[in-house]
């Protein structure tokens, strides 16, 4: 199976907006001969996904896979738990509207924990994912940035001052109560 990333207008360039990625998987097997005489041939299949989630939750399956020492120095790979985490945070933050992030925008640190980058034109909320807690920092393009070391959460729903921060990151008209 072939997994390769499809840009808009086949353009392989940097995207700045979160337009969905298309993938396209490619499917092929060899001719198979059958015991009455007969050969049946399988031909190329192409399926595509368009779906942003679809992509975004394969990034995460990606960083299921990677083992301790990943990076060779000594990195600690996410836990199950982290991973479901992970899978959680990006249901509600879809689910919720807050759709401005990439799969390449979804890394693990060597720390044990999963990074999520969301962005925009007004700037970036970066999204700590642990086993209990979240942590967040901001770069607003108007300078007034927030941060959290850790906020304990169950990843049922999106922690108030996350919420807050994605609320600005979305929508001009609100601001955080801090």
């Amino acid at each position: 199976m072939i997994l390769a990333p499809i840009l808009p207008n086949n353009n392989p360039a940097f995207m700045l907006d979160p337009t969905p990625i298309e993938y396209r998987i490619s499917v092929s097997c060899q001719e198979e001969e059958m015991t009455n005489d007969r050969k049946t041939f399988i031909c190329l299949t192409d399926y595509a996904m368009t779906s942003q989630k679809t992509a975004l939750k394969n990034r995460i399956s990606e960083l299921d896979n990677l083992h301790d020492n990943w990076d060779m120095y000594g990195a600690i790979a996410p836990s199950d738990e982290v991973i479901k985490n992970a899978y959680k945070l990006l249901d509600i933050v879809i689910n919720d509207g807050y759709v401005a992030i990439k799969a390449e925008d979804i890394v693990p640190t060597p720390y044990g924990s999963i990074v999520m980058d969301f962005a925009n034109e007004r700037g970036l909320v970066s999204v700590e994912i642990g086993k209990a807690e979240i942590g967040f920092f901001t770069e607003f393009v108007d300078g007034k940035d927030f941060a959290s070391d850790g906020i304990e959460t169950d990843f049922r729903s999106i922690p108030t001052a996350l919420k807050e921060v994605f609320d600005i990151l979305y929508d001009e008209q609100r601001s955080v109560s801090a």
